[in-house]
Formats: structure tokens, C-alpha cells, sequence
């Protein structure tokens, strides 16, 4: 599936670049119903023109010419519409939208008489104003010239303002090879989706909640949008389970990059945060809250808080047992050492998102968005915590937010369905605080926590006998870089058993120097370019969500070539480091879009193994070894491969006893 995306990508923009008259005809007429006075108005505009940057930044469209026609579409629109508010003038307000929504040439009156002639320019960045404000402009007579004069400029300035965002998200993603070009056409989709949840979410709420609740109609849209959001994202998970299983490689990639990022520091906090996402502290909290709802006779919110607190508890225990996946380590026994979905995120975004829907119910300051966005934080950091600590998949933690706001979601809409009570807010939320955090010392102090912690956690080798590494033993490591989306790239051409300091020295008496880093200093060499890729820096890759321990870099001409290696988690018995492993790419520079120029990949793959060869010429002990299935389909590089590489040491492995 994940290549049949990629493919589809690629043809997608390749159909773009074959037909650029089409394409700059979109942009045109995008920008020119974005600046239409009646289309303008539900036109998500802003979303379009970034997703054409996206495509723009992948070298499908030209930038200034993508520009231009914007800008010729803009003004277009801005005419037209000028044209129907100097022609038609009140008439207009008889029409829809202004005859069911008077306020907006209201509004769009109001901001002309302030800031006169120069509204056009100033309504152009502002999205409600955007298309009214040409509409207005010849209602109220201002002279075309004049018109003429102010969106000119407006319209050229928007264009370029609107595409740029879309185009740095693209060159973004250009810059780290860990994401695959397929996230264009996903950025795109992404974009009508939000546009699309954003009218339905309009709509729903009005004919869910009714007219006689007004003041409650934007959290219900809030709640809506959730379960929208949250059923995408399970669907999503889900799919990505039945496809790859669990774990799947973004799990085990994103899953060794956070271990190789611990500290003391930061096992200490989020072994606290996770401490009160356990079932002891959860039970405390929903007593708590419902001693308080009871004692203040809001049964009918006490009734939903419980139900709420059972439902979700109960959805843990049910999905373990059904998903029945383990976890990256044993900790527990039974269906708790299950890891789908995580239990601590589930029941804190079921819980804590709940409780903000109980408390910000009929409140109307913009207390309770803090209230609610608190929430949503403190699940999002509970969720990082078991990340963290190693002891669940990102997907586990993923699924489980997802059911724990989809029940949130559902249970809010049903909540605020209901006659609403009188709640004691301040109690409320000091009961919670209060039964939250006594319940979790207690327990930390009579249970210590089964979650490891420290340097045990996250090493975990495996032992090889040198004999058995270079027997064969060589082919259980990975044959190609896996990047944190899970595709794999380009080869591993060698193996190396020894010290990364030898190693380094070794090739530095080759010719090879350290690379530059993406420092600050290096980073502004990607806007002067130098004609050859050299200057530039070197931009980290992961394998398998671990950092590189060495890059290295040799100059030839205009071709830079990179040495990259990363760490395994084999261990050779006689060698005190780890097995490492490594390859060598060579890199040009590229534009990409207008200003930047960022180092890729080089087609001289065939010369990368003799440049490797010529730095282990020499050496105490070398193999060289064929690995049978270097031909794969699914690697999203292009690089073709014949499957050699080499085995190194900085002594011989012990010989084999007769």
C-alpha cells in the first residue's frame, strides 16, 4: 500500500509538470474564487493555496509563475466583484449570502468608512474581509482608478504571502529524507478535510443542538469536530495495524529514537507524570469528582460521570484482550501486559476530557478553552510519558487517544443534550485536583511502579559470536536504511566491529573530514548556494529511529560524498562496542523553490562501494559478503544494488576451533 501511494504521488505530480497550462489554469481559477465576492465567502482558499505550495516545493510548478497567475486570478475577482458592487450597489443586500447574513457587508462597510481606500489592501490578509471588501469598495464609489491602483499591489502581495507558507511545509519535507514525498498528496487531503469538517461541523451543531441553546453551539462544534477527528485518526491506526502489524517499523523507529534521547532528568518526570495515569490514581479522581456532583444533588451529571468513568475503563480491559498485542516489554501479568490501546492514554483523555466538558459547560469566558486545552495537554504529555519510558508502541498510545476523545466526544454531546444543573466549578476542580494527587502519592508510596526506568530500559543487546557474524550471522541486520515512516532506503554497505574512534581515524587518513552539522552558521548556506554541495551541511538521517553516531564527508569536484553510521543493538563477544553499520551516498546540490538550495542524492550510486573499499583498504581483517536480497521492490529509493558489502574489524575475530 505504501508504495502504491508513493507511485501514485510521484504520477501526480509528474501529470502536473506535463501539463503546466492546466495546472497554472487551476491556480488561476482557485485565486479567483477565493476573491469572488458570493464563492469567496465558503472558498477555503488559504488551504488551497497552501497545498498548491506543497506541490510547488516538489518541483511540480514553477513558484513565480504560480505566483503571477494567482495574482491574475485575484484580480479578476476583486474586478468582478467591484464591478457587481458599483453596478448593483443595495441591491445586492436582497441576495444570498448578505440576505441571511447582513452583518458581513456590515462589517465590511464599517471596516471601508474606517481605513478608506486602503481596506483593499488591508481586507486582502483578512479572511472575512477579503471578499467583501472589493464588493463594498464600488457600493460606496470609489473611483476605479483608485481601485486599480491599491489591489494591484494587494493581489500581487497575497499570492506570494498565501503559496510561501505551502511551499516551506514542502521544502521541509524535501529536507528530511525520514518522510517520503507520498506526505503531498496526504497534505492535500488533509487540507479538504479540514475545510470540509469545518462546514459540516457548522451545520451539525445548528441542527443538534437548536436554536434555543445559542450560547452553547461552538462547544458543541468543538465535541463534533473531535469525533471527527478521532475516528479519522483510530480508522487510521487501525488500518495501519491489519497492514503492517504491531509493531510496525514507524513504531520500532520512533520507539528507539526516544530511547536514545533519555536522561536521568527525564525518567524522573515522566515517570511521575505516568505515576498518575495509573487505575489507583483514576479511581481517586472519579470519587472524588463524584462525592462533589452527589453532595450538590447533580445527580443527572454525577449519572454521567460515572457511566463515562465505567465506559472507558471497561473499553481498556475489552480491547487488550481482543487486540491481544504485546507490548516492547513484559512488565505486567495477564491482559494489563497487553499494549493496544494504552490504558493511561485512553483513560486520561476519556477523564480529564470529560471532566472539561462538565466544568465548561455554560461558561462563557475564555476560561473554559483553557480548561479544555489543559486537558487536552496533560493526555498528550501522559501519552508521551509511556512513550517515553519505553514501555508501549507509538500506536498503542496513538489508539488509545483516540478512544479516549471519541468517547469523550460522544459522551459530551449526549451530556449537553440534557436540562443542564448547577455545578460548583471551583469545588469541583479542587476535588479533582485534590483526590487526583493524594491518591498517587499514596499509592507511589505503598506500590512502587512496575515501568523501568534508567539505562535498563533501553539497553537491550543481543549477543553474537564473531565467528557466527561473519558465518551469516550478518544477514539478520537490516539490508537498507529504514527511515521513521517505516520505507526503506538506501543500502548498508558495511558492517563494523570495533571503535568508532578507529574508525574515524582511519578514514580520516583517507581524506575524509568530520561533516558540518545543521548548525545556524551552516543553515544559512542553504540560501547561498556555492555551486557545489560541499558547504552545505549535512542533514541527519535516522535507521530504525536511531541518530548517527559518525557522519564523515569527501569532496570530488561538484560530488560530496557521505559516510553515515548508526548503531545496532548486537554485540560481538570480544568487542567492547557494539556491532555498528554504515553507507556511503553521494550528494549534489538542488534547488528548491526560489531562494533555497539543499544537498541530495547524487545518481552515482555505483561508485559508492569502491569509495569504501579504498577506505578499509589495509586493515587488519575485511570480508567481502553478497546479500541475496539486495533487489527490492519496495525500497523507495531508486538505487540499484548488486547486494555486496563489508565486513570489518579493528582485529580478526578469534579463528574456529577445529
Amino acid at each position: 500500500m505504501e508504495a502504491t501511494l508513493g507511485e501514485l504521488t510521484q504520477h501526480f505530480l509528474n501529470t502536473v509538470s506535463a501539463h503546466p497550462t492546466a495546472a497554472y489554469g487551476l491556480v488561476f481559477l482557485i485565486s479567483f474564487l477565493e476573491s469572488l465576492a458570493f464563492f469567496g465567502i465558503v472558498m477555503p482558499g488559504a488551504f488551497l493555496m497552501f497545498g498548491l505550495g506543497v506541490v510547488i516545493a516538489n518541483g511540480a510548478l514553477g513558484f513565480h509563475p504560480a505566483a503571477l497567475a494567482a495574482t491574475f486570478g485575484a484580480l479578476c475577482g476583486d474586478g468582478l466583484s467591484y464591478w457587481l458592487g458599483r453596478r448593483f450597489k443595495d441591491r445586492l443586500t436582497a441576495l444570498w449570502p448578505f440576505s441571511r447574513h447582513p452583518g458581513m457587508l456590515a462589517d465590511g462597510r464599517s471596516f471601508f468608512h474606517r481605513h478608506g481606500g486602503k481596506s483593499i489592501l488591508l481586507g486582502r490578509f483578512i479572511g472575512p474581509i477579503r471578499p467583501v471588501a472589493p464588493l463594498v469598495a464600488g457600493m460606496l464609489g470609489l473611483a476605479p482608478v483608485r481601485f486599480a491602483a491599491v489591489d494591484l499591489p494587494a493581489a500581487l502581495g497575497w499570492s506570494y504571502a498565501y503559496l510561501l507558507p505551502g511551499v516551506v511545509f514542502g521544502t521541509s519535507l524535501t529536507v528530511s529524507k525520514a518522510v517520503s514525498t507520498r506526505i503531498t498528496v496526504l497534505a492535500l487531503l488533509l487540507v479538504l478535510i479540514l475545510w470540509s469538517c469545518a462546514w459540516l461541523l457548522r451545520r451539525l451543531a445548528f441542527i443538534l443542538e437548536g436554536r434555543e441553546r445559542k450560547g452553547e453551539r461552538l462547544l458543541f462544534s468543538c465535541l463534533i469536530g473531535v469525533a471527527v477527528a478521532a475516528t479519522v485518526s483510530l480508522a487510521a491506526v487501525i488500518h495501519s495495524i491489519r497492514l503492517h502489524g504491531l509493531p510496525s517499523a514507524f513504531d520500532r523507529g520512533l520507539h528507539h529514537l526516544l530511547q536514545a534521547l533519555a536522561t536521568p532528568w527525564g525518567d524522573r518526570l515522566f515517570g511521575a507524570v505516568s505515576r498518575l495515569g495509573d487505575d489507583f490514581s483514576y479511581t481517586g479522581l472519579v470519587l472524588a469528582v463524584l462525592l462533589v456532583l452527589l453532595g450538590k444533588r447533580c445527580y443527572r451529571s454525577a449519572g454521567f460521570w460515572l457511566a463515562h468513568g465505567v465506559i472507558a475503563a471497561g473499553s481498556v480491559r475489552v480491547l487488550k484482550w481482543i487486540v491481544h498485542s504485546p507490548r516492547p516489554l513484559d512488565l505486567y501479568q495477564g491482559p494489563a501486559n497487553y499494549g493496544f490501546p494504552s490504558g493511561h492514554a485512553l483513560m486520561s483523555a476519556a477523564l480529564l476530557g470529560f471532566f472539561g466538558v462538565l466544568w465548561a459547560r455554560g461558561k462563557e469566558d475564555a476560561w473554559r478553552w483553557l480548561f479544555l486545552g489543559g486537558a487536552v495537554l496533560i493526555a498528550l504529555l501522559m501519552g508521551l510519558s509511556r512513550l517515553y519510558l519505553g514501555v508501549h508502541w507509538p500506536s498503542d498510545v496513538l489508539g488509545g487517544l483516540a478512544i479516549g476523545w471519541l468517547l469523550t466526544s460522544l459522551g459530551g454531546l449526549a451530556f449537553l443534550l440534557t436540562a443542564p444543573e448547577t455545578i460548583p466549578r471551583r469545588r469541583l476542580a479542587m476535588a479533582m485536583v485534590a483526590g487526583w494527587l493524594l491518591t498517587a502519592m499514596v499509592h507511589g508510596i505503598f506500590a512502587p511502579s512496575p515501568d523501568p526506568a534508567g539505562p535498563a530500559r533501553h539497553q537491550q543487546t543481543q549477543t553474537m559470536t564473531a565467528d557466527a557474524w561473519s558465518d551469516g550471522g550478518w544477514q539478520t541486520l537490516p539490508g537498507r536504511r529504514t527511515d521513521l515512516g517505516g520505507e526503506r532506503r538506501q543500502p548498508i554497505l558495511f558492517q563494523w566491529a570495533g571503535s568508532l574512534t578507529e574508525l574515524e581515524r582511519r578514514f580520516a587518513a583517507r581524506g575524509w573530514t568530520p561533516a558540518p552539522g545543521p548548525d545556524a552558521r551552516s543553515l544559512m548556506m542553504l540560501l547561498a548556494p556555492s555551486g557545489q554541495a560541499g558547504p552545505l551541511p549535512v542533514l541527519p538521517r535516522l535507521h530504525d529511529g536511531r541518530p548517527e553516531l559518525l557522519r564523515m564527508q569527501r569532496d570530488q569536484g561538484e560530488i560530496r560524498w557521505v559516510l553515515r553510521v548508526w548503531p545496532t543493538q548486537v554485540r560481538l563477544e570480544g568487542f567492547a562496542e557494539p556491532l555498528t553499520v554504515g553507507t556511503v551516498e553521494a550528494q549534489s546540490e538542488r534547488r528548491v523553490g526560489p531562494w533555497l538550495t539543499l544537498p541530495a542524492p547524487a545518481p552515482t550510486d555505483h561508485r559508492a562501494l569502491p569509495m569504501l573499499i579504498d577506505g578499509f583498504a589495509g586493515w587488519a581483517w575485511q570480508q567481502r559478503v553478497v546479500r541475496a536480497e539486495a533487489l527490492d521492490q519496495n525500497a523507495a529509493d531508486s538505487a540499484q544494488w548488486n547486494g555486496e558489502l563489508i565486513l570489518a574489524a579493528e582485529f580478526p575475530p578469534p579463528p574456529k576451533p577445529r
